[in-house]
């Protein structure tokens, strides 16, 4: 059985289309999804990057939360802003730290205060549209679920976890740290 991967497809698109209410964001970006290696076992590793000069948009996805990605996505989507808006043009967005340019730290605070605020309105407005649907009518999906037995669902889990989860990794690899914050 082959890997299946995310359809992020429609969530970026209905995503899009959420903060377009609010910002502008037209003409849209170029969004890449790079599921090659990126240094994810690194903490500082870069979970994705905005281009300014050919307007694109690059995600890394390799290990991590759907979820994850598309906050990164909309964070990006803020600095694509940024740019039509010309706040980028000027050099101010090529790469470098933050902690040493103000005009930069400012533009970082917006794509972290208004992408995520932005992200976090779009998930309600995703879970409140979700809920009528279900409350209203089952879908299909929903009704094929419903009539799956004990059975069924335990081939379903059992398909998912191999393709999924390496065991080795979890034997190898898991540990535990304690972790205590002093205020």
């Amino acid at each position: 059985m082959s890997k299946k991967y995310f359809n992020y497809e429609p969530y970026i698109k209905s995503l899009i289309n959420f903060m377009d209410k609010y910002i502008k964001l037209k003409p849209y970006p170029i969004i890449k999804l790079s599921k090659k290696n990126h240094g994810e076992d690194n903490v500082l590793a870069p979970t994705g990057f905005y281009t300014p000069d050919s307007k694109t948009i690059t995600i890394y996805t390799r290990k991590r939360a759907v979820k994850d990605c598309m906050r990164s996505i909309a964070h990006e989507l803020i600095h694509h802003y940024q740019n039509l808006d010309g706040r980028l043009n000027d050099g101010a967005y090529n790469g470098q730290e933050i902690i040493n340019d103000d005009k930069l730290m400012k533009l970082e605070e917006e794509a972290y205060l208004k992408g995520n605020i932005l992200f976090r309105s779009w998930t309600e407005h995703l879970k409140q549209e979700n809920e009528e649907k279900i409350e209203d009518k089952p879908t299909e999906h929903m009704r094929k679920l419903i009539k799956l037995d004990e059975n069924q669902l335990k081939q379903i889990i059992k398909e998912y976890i191999n393709e999924n989860v390496n065991i080795s990794d979890i034997n190898d690899k898991t540990q535990v740290a304690n972790i205590s914050y002093n205020n």
